[in-house]
């Protein structure tokens, strides 16, 4: 019996499932009152994009990867459904081929995610990439902010993508040692995760001459006895998102970022 091809909605559920964080997952979506895995079979990067937008990701090229084999395990094998042929630039699957068919049984996971750091051109200030999340808790209590994050780009047709694209990123850890992270743009832990303190990320300030990187500094960080004369030195500020390469939302213009560091 050959597959049968149906239509879906833009407003279609999807959720990504058995990752650490919502930007990674076992694809799913809602149809006919029940959760299905979506098949990884033949799947391209432009329909794993239309995913990661479905789910809040404002920009398209974001797809950091593109995972089979069950990585965030199995899910119901029966009744999945093949999303193929999206075509670049669909922010929703109305456009896509939809069929009731899936050869391998292998489900699709993807993980999502978006770099930040400092402007190129800026003197100073953080030297690093930072790997930025899909749901930041932005604060907006401090009156300096001479450090800043942005978003990331491509700046040349050389590496399969054109120059503009935004930045892809991915954060790994190993399952045989111990793991510790600072997540940026975030105050507490994903599940799994233990928290070790959290606070404001802090960078150097963007117009000194000296670089520095990303550091998260304890929301009640302690100072030295007698240290109170101003001799300068190595300087931090809390850094402030901008928008435009970095994208607006889930990240809002001139909003402070906290940070966490969390153990596994």
């Amino acid at each position: 019996m050959p597959p049968i091809r149906y239509w879906l909605s833009d407003t279609t559920p999807v959720r990504l499932v058995g990752g650490t964080g919502p930007w990674e997952g076992r694809v799913e979506i809602q149809n006919g009152g029940h959760w299905r895995n979506v098949c990884h079979d033949n799947i391209n990067l432009q329909t794993a994009e239309v995913f990661c937008s479905m789910i809040g990701f404002p920009d398209k090229d974001v797809v950091t990867e593109i995972k089979s084999d069950h990585f965030y395990g199995r899910g119901s094998s029966g009744n999945m459904i093949s999303i193929l042929n999206c075509a670049d630039g669909l922010s929703g699957i109305s456009g896509c081929e939809t069929y009731t068919e899936c050869s391998s049984g292998v489900g699709l996971s993807l993980r999502c995610r978006f770099a930040g750091g400092s402007l190129y051109d800026h003197t100073g200030a953080a030297a690093e990439f930072v790997c930025l999340p899909l749901d930041p808790d932005l604060i907006s209590g401090f009156t300096s902010g001479t450090a800043y994050v942005y978003g990331s780009e491509y700046d040349t047709n050389e590496f399969g993508h054109r120059s503009g694209n935004d930045l892809h990123c991915s954060v790994c850890r190993s399952k045989v040692q111990s793991s510790d992270l600072m997540i940026p743009g975030k105050s507490s832990c994903y599940d799994g995760w233990t928290m070790q303190y959290h606070g404001d990320l802090v960078a150097g300030a963007n117009i000194h001459k000296a670089a520095t990187q990303y550091i998260c500094l304890d929301e009640h960080p302690d100072a030295l006895t007698a240290g109170q004369d101003d001799h300068d030195g190595k300087l931090f500020y809390p850094v402030l998102a901008v928008c435009g390469s970095l994208a607006c939302p889930p990240y809002e213009d001139g909003k402070y970022l906290t940070c966490v560091v969390c153990t596994k």
